[in-house]
């Protein structure tokens, strides 16, 4: 399961749907943020490839490498394990964690950071039925702590406006890969069904 305060106000994002996005700059240097899109695959179908941590090379480029960490149990407490692939310049890693803190299987998960340094980091998987067949929602909150020599200053503020942009992106991408990789296998497994078999 890749790498996510109510806010003041929240409107929606200009981007083109089908994708959702909500943004909120609260008082303090915390970020909320909030994609989803509609899906036309099953909740199963969706939970199937976004929970296992084995499956995130699939919707994550950056992804090389990905498991779960042995001896830890399946569901709440299970932690996973992301390596990235190599660095096109410097060719280092890296190594990002996160631990399920609540699963409803097909429909919930609530994920934390422990890799993040400075910085708690949560993320929810939310996961309903619709007309469409799913609609899958990601929430992603930061809460910065101050530290010393570091003020909710005007510069701190900026940064944190441009970190929540940049979630906003990633995980728009995310979603949109998640969308196209199971609906494009949707339609081929829909035409290989429908092939009428050689010789007939």
């Amino acid at each position: 399961m890749p790498l996510w305060f109510m806010p003041r106000k929240a409107t929606p994002s200009p981007s083109a749907p089908p994708t959702q996005t909500r943004l909120a700059i609260p008082e303090g240097p915390d970020i909320d943020v909030r994609v989803g899109v509609d899906v036309s695959c099953t909740p199963a179908e969706v939970w199937a490839l976004v929970r296992p941590a084995e499956k995130a090379w699939i919707v994550d480029p950056d992804v090389d490498r990905c498991f779960k960490a042995p001896g830890t149990p399946d569901g709440v407490g299970e932690i996973q394990v992301f390596i990235s692939v190599p660095h096109a310049v410097t060719g280092q890693r890296r190594v990002t964690a996160v631990e399920v803190l609540v699963e409803v299987p097909e429909r919930y998960a609530k994920i934390r950071s422990l890799t993040e340094v400075g910085v708690s980091s949560e993320m929810e998987y939310r996961l309903s039925a619709s007309d469409f067949g799913t609609f899958l929602e990601i929430r992603s909150t930061k809460d910065y702590t101050p530290t010393a020599g570091r003020s909710r200053s005007d510069s701190v503020r900026a940064y944190i406006d441009k970190e929540m942009k940049r979630c906003t992106q990633q995980w728009e991408d995310y979603l949109q890969r998640v969308k196209s990789v199971l609906e494009t296998a949707a339609v081929a497994e829909n035409a290989a069904s429908t092939q009428r078999p050689a010789g007939s």
